[in-house]
């Protein structure tokens, strides 16, 4: 996801065409030149549209050397643990010429949850707006069905976020495993690190303890800005550098600015929000992903998941 740049020549890396690159154009008109993420478009030999993640080569150098393909193995073995309806299937690991790791993985649709919100919430039809309340309540179940799957195989996702949450046709598709772990365990390449995304990460992440009520916490962010508009937190930001080497904002967890009156409107589901945002250990993924798919019965039928037949609020 992000914005799609088209490569002035296509480059073949094992048996995938690469076509795309997610990156920016940067410099001042004129001279502006590519600035490419780790992250590539492309097909297959059949002509299925893929996504191919690369190792990162740019780290601190504190780390080993070796950092960026030690983290893509360890996804690419998460990753291919899981077979679930709502989460992007991984398909193949290739080396470039260079000896560079790939993770590819199915394309879904071409945007995130992050731009079909921004886009929603810019839309001219007020005739559309139900439909895209709805639409963001099938997408935070479909969510939390993907979660209360990897739960049960015992793994805590580490990093949800609207960015991470793929949007084709009114259905949510989970990817990026990159942060994964074992329940209550420790990232198995970067022990006592936390990893994830500081808007979205529980209090109890920085004391070290991973339980699915953190994933649940993030999804109840994201749940509390598709409804309201807003980060229920306040957030600080912060100087020092990001593993990325981008500053970032940190949850201010002693200010709340839950939108209370948007969320009772919601009824159970604002309530399953406040209980997320409240890190409540005892709720479960298949609970909150049952409030949303009745919150979305009560309005229209649900569009089917690619792999299901259409049904009512299923997957």
């Amino acid at each position: 996801m992000g914005r799609e740049i088209t490569l002035p020549e296509p480059r073949k890396i094992d048996d995938y065409l690469v076509c795309a690159v997610v990156g920016k154009l940067v410099g001042d008109h004129g001279e502006e030149r590519l600035e490419e993420t780790n992250v590539f478009y492309g097909q297959d030999r059949n002509g299925r549209n893929v996504v191919l993640k690369r190792e990162l080569s740019s780290m601190p150098d504190e780390e080993p050397a070796d950092l960026g393909a030690l983290l893509l193995m360890h996804e690419y073995d998460m990753h291919s643990r899981l077979k679930h309806s709502h989460i992007c299937r991984v398909l193949d690991l290739v080396h470039d010429s260079e000896d560079r790791a790939y993770i590819v993985t199915e394309r879904i649709g071409s945007e995130h949850f992050g731009e079909r919100l921004h886009r929603m919430a810019y839309r001219a039809q007020s005739s559309k707006r139900a439909e895209d309340e709805m639409e963001k309540a099938i997408i935070i179940a479909d969510t939390a069905d993907a979660l209360a799957y990897i739960h049960k195989k015992g793994i805590i996702h580490g990093d949800v976020k609207p960015q991470n949450i793929a949007v084709d046709e009114k259905r949510g598709y989970l990817f990026d495993l990159g942060a994964a772990r074992k329940i209550e365990g420790e990232h198995p390449v970067l022990p006592g690190k936390l990893m994830g995304t500081p808007e979205y990460i529980s209090k109890e992440r920085w004391h070290g303890i991973e339980t699915p009520s953190a994933d649940l916490f993030a999804l109840s962010i994201i749940a509390h800005e598709a409804f309201t508009g807003k980060h229920p937190f306040a957030l600080i930001e912060r100087k020092r550098k990001s593993l990325s080497g981008k500053t970032y904002y940190e949850i201010d967890y002693n200010t709340r600015k839950f939108d209370d009156e948007k969320l009772d409107f919601l009824n159970g589901a604002g309530q399953m929000i406040k209980r997320g945002l409240s890190a409540d250990k005892l709720l479960t993924a298949e609970e909150f992903r049952d409030v949303f798919r009745e919150l979305a019965a009560k309005h229209y039928r649900q569009p089917s998941a690619k792999t299901s037949e259409p049904s009512l609020v299923s997957v």
